[in-house]
């Protein structure tokens, strides 16, 4: 399992904590959902 996503964010102005905190939370569920995607692949095929 990886420690970092895989994206990455940029910007210059107009970004608090909770913004950068809802981002991070995205990419680890996004990460998850791969992950699992790729058990359920190798299951099934």
């Amino acid at each position: 399992m990886h420690i970092w996503a895989r994206g990455y964010f940029v910007s210059t102005v107009g970004i608090d904590s909770t913004v950068i905190q809802n981002y991070v939370k995205e990419q680890a569920e996004e990460q998850i959902r791969e992950e699992q995607l790729k058990l359920w692949k190798d299951d099934s095929g």
